[in-house]
Order: structure tokens, then sequence, then C-alpha cells
């Protein structure tokens, strides 16, 4: 198996501290360290959401999925896993969100202790407009609500994107975000002459570092609950993104900072899109034969021009005629990526609104899933694909070189589509946005598995005293939707 980052034994849920994540920093996996060169894989998981399909009153199917994603966690051994918000369904302060906290640490915490837990906070995890107490309480919990953390040369930057989404409640906090995002994407490493650079083909981005003389690529990756955008980075302002001034804001600061790639969940479907800088005030430089693309201060050009031909770069002419601004990641990749929990069918009209869905929501292992992210190369490339759990399961005893073959071919675009219609709902019912509720026979006959029959784990969908429910005990069938498991 695939070479864990190295921890030592600490609490799992106190790792992310003082803005960096225990065991992943600067120090042990940055550009320097004997890691920066090693490929790696990690997994994306988002919107576990204990108690969403039954509105907290219990929430045993949600736990099922995330059970599943846990053993193939620890079939895959990733270098991390990080869990994109969301991680409870109940709001802050709540008698179920402590339940659901209890029990959604109760299964993470069968993760391999040699892979480390990176939590990420939501809507329903903080508030959707978050508060002092109520990011406090998540402190509490799972560590900071924003931090930075580094695997393998590459810098993983993680936002608390609600304090984005609607800073009302907490607008000291938001604010001090806002200045230490921009001050970690200004960052300059020791000795480095050029901020940051990126290929043009989207190969490699990231700030620069130098050592011995020697330029190194460092790619950043941003990390959030909320994406800023669906599909593309002009849209509309609606419930899934955050409004556009924000988002323009964000993304403009986070591609000066060399970042390529923003993974994210909130949506409970699988979309994403390309934010590419409009600003043509690039140079061309040569490294290895792949071609870049730079911006600089122009205060800079006079001296750099003589670094750049002793490092033996290739600068385009006519370099001297470009503006005042740090250097740009040409390309910014967003990829939201559908719920490890209960996933949310497309209606067909308002994709960026809450009309945008049927109920009820799913959750079995050939609609919920997670996604396979591997980064490969002296270049850090990255590449993702999303699977099902019930794809997942395949991937038990895959080596690592075939994993990464799985994960790149056949090739396809970042975007994944969203899986398709179930075949094992055995009945399923759906409430349209209208309230009128339809009945779809499946398209071939599936033996029904009811989640009751299933493990004799705690839990079981048909118990009345399941750990998975509140703590009323209460128990009760969604709307007539009989969900089929895999055996």
């Amino acid at each position: 198996m695939e070479k864990a980052a190295p921890t030592t034994r600490v609490n799992r849920w106190s790792q992310a501290a003082s803005r960096t994540f225990h065991g992943l920093t600067l120090e042990t996996e940055g550009p320097e360290s004997p890691s920066s060169r090693e490929d790696f894989t990690f997994i994306q998981l988002a919107d576990p959401q204990l108690g969403m399909m039954f509105e907290d009153t219990r929430w045993a199917e949600e736990a099922r999925q995330l059970e599943c994603a846990v053993e193939v966690v620890n079939r895959v051994k990733p270098r991390f896993c990080v869990v994109c918000g969301d991680l409870v369904n109940a709001r802050p302060g709540s008698k179920a969100q402590a339940a659901q906290v209890r029990d959604f640490k109760n299964i993470c915490s069968k993760i391999d202790d040699s892979v480390p837990l990176v939590c990420l906070c939501g809507n329903h995890d903080v508030g959707d407009s978050p508060t002092r107490a109520s990011i406090q309480i998540y402190k509490q919990r799972f560590g900071d609500d924003y931090f930075v953390f580094w695997v393998g040369g590459v810098r993983f930057v993680v936002l608390n994107a609600q304090l984005h989404k609607d800073p009302s409640g907490a607008p000291e906090f938001a604010r001090a975000q806002d200045r230490w995002l921009e001050a970690e994407m200004g960052q300059g490493f020791p000795g480095a002459a050029i901020d940051s650079f990126a290929s043009s083909g989207g190969a490699s981005s990231g700030a620069l570092s130098s050592s011995g003389g020697m330029v190194e690529v460092v790619r950043t990756v941003c990390l959030s609950h909320i994406p800023p955008f669906i599909e593309a980075p002009d849209e509309p302002d609606g419930y899934f993104n955050l409004d556009l001034a924000t988002r323009s804001r964000l993304l403009s600061t986070l591609r000066r900072g060399g970042c390529t790639h923003w993974f994210c969940g909130h949506y409970h479907r699988n979309a994403g899109g390309l934010d590419t800088a409009e600003d043509g005030s690039t140079i061309e430089v040569g490294l290895q034969s792949n071609s870049h693309v730079v911006r600089l201060h122009p205060s800079s050009l006079p001296t750099l021009a003589g670094q750049l031909n002793g490092w033996g770069l290739l600068v385009s002419p006519g370099f001297t005629h470009f503006s005042n601004a740090l250097c740009l990641a040409p390309n910014l990749k967003v990829v939201v990526t559908s719920a490890v929990g209960a996933v949310l069918q497309p209606s067909g009209r308002d994709p960026l609104g809450l009309k945008g869905f049927l109920l009820p929501p799913v959750a079995s292992p050939d609609q919920s899933g997670l996604r396979v992210v591997t980064v490969t190369g002296p270049e850090r490339t990255v590449r993702h694909k999303w699977f099902s759990l019930a794809q997942a399961r395949a991937l038990r005893g895959v080596d690592p070189l075939h994993l990464r073959r799985l994960v790149a071919a056949p090739a396809q675009s970042f975007i994944a589509s969203s899986p398709p219609p179930s075949p094992l709902l055995s009945a399923r019912v759906r409430r349209r946005s209208t309230g009128d509720l339809v009945s779809e026979k499946p398209p071939r006959k599936v033996k029904d598995v009811q989640l009751a029959d299933k493990a004799k784990a705690p839990g079981g969908a048909g118990s009345s005293n399941s750990s998975y429910s509140n703590s009323s005990g209460t128990s009760s069938r969604p709307r007539s939707l009989s969900l089929a498991f895999f055996s």
C-alpha cells in the first residue's frame, strides 16, 4: 500500500491548530522535504450530513454510507482523507447535533491511525450565519476552521467558506480569515525571486521557492465546503454558490498564490468549472522543456533578467511591458464533489437554488460516493475521479500504481457527471418542487434488501433503539422510499 504521512499518536480531533495541521507542516512536507517528489493519493469525502434524510430523527442510512467510505479509506491507505464540510445535519446548539457529532466521530475513529483525517466545517456545522459561539463549538470538537497544511510538496489551503457566504454573524472572524488568506497567498519563500508560475497547459502551477539556485514548484490546492461557483465563474448568485463579488475576489487571490484546484462539496451532486485569468500580462518562461507563465513586479524586472538567465531560463521578448501585479495561475479548476451521504437528484430547473433537486434525497452505495485524487510527477500533476461507494469497493487490494492509472484513464474532463438514477430503488417516490408525488417503477426487477435486514451493527434502519437516532429513539421510513443495499 502507499506510504502514509508520518504521524504521532495524538488526538485525531485536535490536529488542526494554530492555523496548521499536526505532522503536515512546511518543515515536514514542504517543497524541500524528502517526500516533496513522492507520488501520493488522497480521498475527498463531502457532506456525510448525518440526519439529512429523516430531518434529524435518525441517521442510520447516512451512517451506513460513511462506514462504507471508511472501509474504502482503510483499503486504499491514502496519504490523507479530507471531509469537505456538513459533517452532520443538525444545527449548532441542538441536542441532535451533539449526538450526530458523537456518531460521526465514532465512525471516523475507525480510520487507520496512519491516515490523517482533515475535517472542514459546512453551513450545517457552524450555521448559515456562523457566530463566535458556533465557531468556537466547532473548534472545540474538530480544531481550527481554516488553516494550511502540506503533503508531498503541495500546499493545501482550508477555508471556512461560510464566513464568505454570510459573515454577518461574525464579521471580525471573516475579516481575520481574509487577512490570513491574503498573507498566505502572498507569501514568498526564502531566496525566491519569482512569486509564482503556472503551466499554460494546466500541468503545473504554484509559488516558487529556490534552493541552491534551483527553482521548485509549489502547487497549491484549496479545500472548502461551499463552492465559489457550480459551473461558471460568472453565473448568477444562488444558494449553492458564493456571491459574484466574493467569488471573484477569492478566485483572484487564490490564482495569485498559484492555486490550480479548488475541491468542495455542498451541492450533493457532481459539478465544476474552470476560472481563467483574463489578464494577458504574462512572461513566458521555459523550464526543463515545459512552457510556463509568469507575472512579475515591474520593479523586479531590471535585476530579475540577470537572475533568470543565471538559472538557465528563457525570457520572452518584450517582458518589460507588463502590469504591476503578482503572478496568477491562468486556470483554476473548481471541482464540486457529490455527497458521501444523501445525494440530491437534479430536477432540471433552478440548478443554483433550492428548487433544483428532487425529494426525498437518496443514500445508497450506487448513488453516494467519494473522489480519489492523485498527485504525481515532479510537477505535482493533479488528477481525480469520482467513484460511487459500490465502485470504490472494487479498490480492495489495488496497488498505488494501478490506482493512479485507474484515476487517470480513461481520459475525462475534470468535471464528472452526476451518477445516473439508481436501478436499486425498488420504489422511487420523489417529491418534486411543486409538491406532487410521483411514483416510478424500476427499470428492472431487483431483489429488495431492506436496510433493517442488513448488518447487525448498531443503528440498523429498522431498530427503534438505534444508536443512530435522536434521543427520543424515533424511527420512521422515508416517505415510502425503499432502499436496497449491495450485499
